[in-house]
């Protein structure tokens, strides 16, 4: 799959249990190819969701800092 980054949507961080986690999101456009499971022993599924349908979903940590950046307006699409 090849993909065009468009731009970097900023970082974000938290901690669970003693460990402190540290993530940088980036918006990207795919330019050709599929995406696929290359985990199939860790994923069970791929799939794409519209961002408003993301509060009705169970979001990892680091989903949920992104969700939270773009509903407050600290992060654009």
């Amino acid at each position: 799959v090849d993909v065009r980054l468009v731009k970097s949507l900023g970082a974000g961080e938290f901690e669970v249990k003693d460990n402190e986690y540290h993530y940088t999101w980036f918006q990207a456009v795919i330019e050709s190819g599929i995406p696929d499971l290359r985990e199939p022993d860790m994923f069970d599924d791929l799939e794409y969701f519209d961002v408003e349908d993301l509060p009705s979903l169970a979001l990892s940590q680091n989903m949920q800092v992104l969700f939270n950046k773009i509903f407050s307006g600290e992060v654009s699409l």
